[in-house]
């Protein structure tokens, strides 16, 4: 049995745009993923609302994604693969994406360096560009934390080619989830039940040729 953890913020969390609760297991992309794939694959799910990759918020410090994710990975071990889909909520801290996706690459390390492989093996990385956000952001209750929704906007524009460009000097897989799913209208910012179907078929893809 191959062990693939998916580890992201609300987006693989699972929240709906709609209601702000947690979509069902077999709604969210990771589930998805697993009937997808099938019993020969253990998909793990570690999605947080409000995660960032590397920013730290000083009333939620549980979010900030690096300093979980060393003790996350090595509790899942061994793993054959690890999806990260991190960097939209570091916007709200007017972080660059060249920055953020910059940090991104201390995961790289902490996943290869720390036996969480099968014996013998780093496992396999697949980082994944998240969601473009889109106008109707202004609609959502988080727009407030994030600031100016036009600048938002455009760095979730670049921000995908920097986490293509870390994951090509890094020998990562790459996705761009915006290739299969883009944001609901509801709120500009969250995967709709059938853009959580279409990344997690999309991602199905990609790990079906990797195993």
């Amino acid at each position: 049995m191959y062990n693939i953890l998916c580890f992201g913020d609300s987006n693989t969390w699972g929240m709906d745009p709609k209601t702000l609760t947690r979509f069902a297991p077999e709604i969210r992309w990771p589930g998805i993923l697993k009937k997808e794939l099938g019993d020969n694959f253990n998909i793990i799910e570690e999605g947080l609302v409000g995660r960032t990759a590397v920013m730290s918020f000083p009333f939620e410090p549980e979010a900030c994604g690096i300093s979980y994710f060393l003790p996350c990975v090595k509790s899942h071990a061994p793993l054959d693969m690890i999806i990260i889909m991190l960097g939209t909520n570091d916007f709200a801290y007017g972080a660059s994406p060249l920055g953020i996706a910059r940090n991104l690459a201390r995961y790289i390390p902490i996943a290869n360096e720390n036996a969480t492989g099968v014996p013998g093996k780093k496992p396999k990385i697949l980082l994944v560009s998240p969601v473009k956000i889109t106008k109707d952001f202004e609609k959502s209750p988080f727009q407030e934390i994030f600031g100016d929704v036009d600048t938002c906007i455009e760095k979730s524009k670049v921000y995908g080619n920097y986490v293509k460009m870390i994951a090509e000097e890094n020998g990562c897989l790459w996705a761009d989830s915006a290739n299969a799913a883009g944001a609901s209208e509801t709120d500009g910012l969250h995967f709709d039940e059938k853009g959580h179907d279409a990344l997690g078929k999309a991602i199905a893809e990609i790990i079906r040729k990797e195993f």
